[in-house]
């Protein structure tokens, strides 16, 4: 079984994924990543879909430690109609996400996943996100 105290293979994950371009009109995304321990990191995942509807979506939570370089994140809140599983595997600069067929409501909009492979575009550990209104949350202050 896996142990978090083994860390012989752990990559630490930390700083901005992305993949896509607003600017090109198809779907783009990025992930913010800032670790809390060995085991878990808070994350902001902004997706869209992309012309011609540009439907969006966005998520913050806690991702966990699973196995080597493996995340994951489950939110199931039947009152809010949620649903949404989410796994995390990192191979060098690449976080690849996957959603699980069943389970991958998760507060987007019409026919927009975060599906696929985001590559590292920033190192540095984010200080805070900021939503679609503009609001800005430091994700010291956040708790999960």
């Amino acid at each position: 079984m896996f142990k978090p105290s083994q860390k012989s293979f752990i990559k630490p994950i930390a700083g901005e994924y992305s993949f896509g371009s607003a600017n090109g009109g198809g779907s783009h995304g990025s992930i913010l990543i800032y670790p809390l321990n060995d085991s878990s990191s808070l994350f902001r995942l902004d997706v869209s879909r992309g012309a011609p509807s540009y439907n969006s979506g966005a998520i913050t939570g806690k991702m966990i430690l699973n196995g080597e370089n493996t995340y994951s994140f489950v939110k199931d809140n039947e009152g809010d109609m949620m649903n949404c599983n989410l796994f995390f595997k990192l191979d060098g600069d690449t976080l690849s996400i996957s959603s699980l067929e069943e389970k991958f409501k998760c507060g987007f909009g019409y026919a927009v996943y975060p599906d696929g492979d985001y590559v590292l575009k920033d190192s540095v550990i984010p200080e805070f996100y900021m939503n679609g209104e503009g609001s800005i949350f430091y994700f010291k202050d956040v708790n999960f």
